[in-house]
């Protein structure tokens, strides 16, 4: 039980997010299997397990206090109510709140304050490891591994926004209607909105268990991008399900085209074999160093 808790480390001494250090795509799947507190489970992929949980709204720019803030979310959400009014393909009976007005953007690509999650933690890490691939990591493989970089990990982060009862959160979680998206159906999509602007971002919230919500980052190693890519695909999760029209299609055809070579080269020895044996091996090193 000693060994397995040094899995776990505070992201931060003055937060309450954890960091779970996955030696592999196949110990994530093990930890991401065991809930550690009850309640709704969301999680979101990241393709740089060093970014914290900053909504685009406040990620380029140099807001320092919560009312500039309050202020650039206002200003950006007037702005788009005023300029989608007319769209031959905006229906503004479905659009009656300012949360409506927000997912809807935030779905067609507007810097919003929210944050995109899934009910799917695969869903999560297929976002997560597609995005490393497209954001520059080799997929071209040799016999013993690509060399990690030096920040080589991706990361699905796991939110509990209900692990406790309070009376108020830092965020809001806001489900997606199935009316409004076709993709976000297909993703189980889900998005928090921060209410409390003092800390733009939520993995720096301090005391989570306090505001009633847990954080946990799993922290996978991109030497196994291409193991979680494999996987998935055997698992159905692809572009052209999770983004069910033209664009998702083609964009699964471009990756299949661009990494189908990469995974043939690999053996099934590389993939598979050769780590079982090494964890093999390790077991066996630590039965003998405790007899």
């Amino acid at each position: 039980m000693a060994k397995r808790e040094q899995l776990y480390e505070p992201w931060e001494s003055r937060t309450s997010a954890h960091i779970v250090k996955c030696r592999s795509w196949e110990h994530f799947i093990e930890e991401v299997r065991l809930p550690r507190w009850p309640g709704t489970r969301l999680f979101r992929g990241q393709r740089d397990a060093s970014w914290g949980l900053v909504p685009s709204l406040f990620r380029r720019n140099a807001l320092q206090h919560a009312s500039e803030r309050e202020n650039a979310a206002k200003s950006q959400l007037d702005r788009f109510r005023h300029r989608v009014r007319g769209l031959p393909s905006v229906h503004l009976t479905e659009l009656s709140t300012d949360e409506d007005y927000w997912a809807f953007g935030q779905m067609n690509g507007l810097h919003t304050p929210l944050l995109d999650w899934t009910g799917s933690p695969y869903i999560a890490a297929y976002f997560a490891a597609s995005d490393a691939i497209r954001g520059g990591f080799s997929v071209s493989i040799p016999r013993k591994g690509p060399k990690r970089e030096a920040n080589g990990y991706f990361a699905v982060w796991e939110l509990t926004p209900d692990a406790m009862i309070v009376e108020s959160r830092p965020f809001s979680v806001i489900k997606v209607r199935p009316h409004q998206s076709i993709r976000q159906r297909a993703q189980d999509g889900f998005f928090t909105k921060l209410e409390d602007l003092d800390q733009p971002d939520l993995a720096q919230s301090p005391n989570g268990l306090k505001h009633g919500f847990l954080l946990r980052c799993f922290r996978i190693p991109n030497d196994d991008l291409i193991h979680a890519m494999y996987d998935l695909s055997l698992m159905n999760v692809s572009h052209g399900v999770l983004f069910p029209d033209p664009i998702g299609v083609a964009e699964e055809v471009n990756y299949t085209t661009s990494t189908e070579r990469d995974i043939r080269s690999i053996s099934p020895t590389v993939l598979f074999l050769d780590k079982s044996q090494k964890y093999d091996r390790k077991k066996k090193k630590k039965v003998q160093r405790e007899n």
